[in-house]
C-alpha cells in the first residue's frame, strides 16, 4: 500500500546573541518598577537604634541590587526589536526540530 502522506514539522532557529545592556537603563527600569536601591536599603537595612539607613547591612552592592532584575527587565523588551538590534550574523544559527506530525493521508 502507497501513502501520499504530508507532514507538518515544527522547527525552532536557536541564535546565540551577544547583546549589550545600558546599566544606566536597567536602573531606571528597576527604579520606575520597583524599589531603588535606596529604598531597598531604607526598607531593609534601616538602623532602628541610630534611626538611619546602615548601607552595611546589606547583603548586596547597589550593582547586585540592579543585576538582580536584568531578567525581568529583558522580559520587558521587545524581543524581536532586542534580536534585530543585535545579530549581524543571521547564518549562525542552530536548527531543531521539535515535533513532526500528520496532518493529512491520503492512499494511492
Amino acid at each position: 500500500m502507497d501513502f501520499n502522506i504530508k507532514f507538518q514539522k515544527t522547527d525552532v532557529k536557536n541564535y546565540d546573541v551577544n547583546v549589550s545592556i545600558n546599566y544606566e537603563d536597567l536602573v531606571e527600569y528597576v527604579n520606575n518598577s520597583n524599589f531603588s536601591f535606596k529604598q531597598y536599603l531604607d526598607e531593609y537595612c534601616f538602623d532602628e537604634d541610630t534611626g538611619e539607613t546602615n548601607p552595611d547591612k546589606s547583603l548586596i552592592t547597589e550593582e547586585e541590587y540592579y543585576k538582580g532584575y536584568i531578567e525581568e527587565y529583558l522580559e520587558s523588551l521587545d524581543a524581536d526589536l532586542l534580536f534585530t538590534d543585535n545579530c549581524n550574523n543571521h547564518q549562525e544559527f542552530q536548527l531543531e526540530t521539535e515535533e513532526c506530525v500528520v496532518i493529512q493521508f491520503e492512499e494511492l
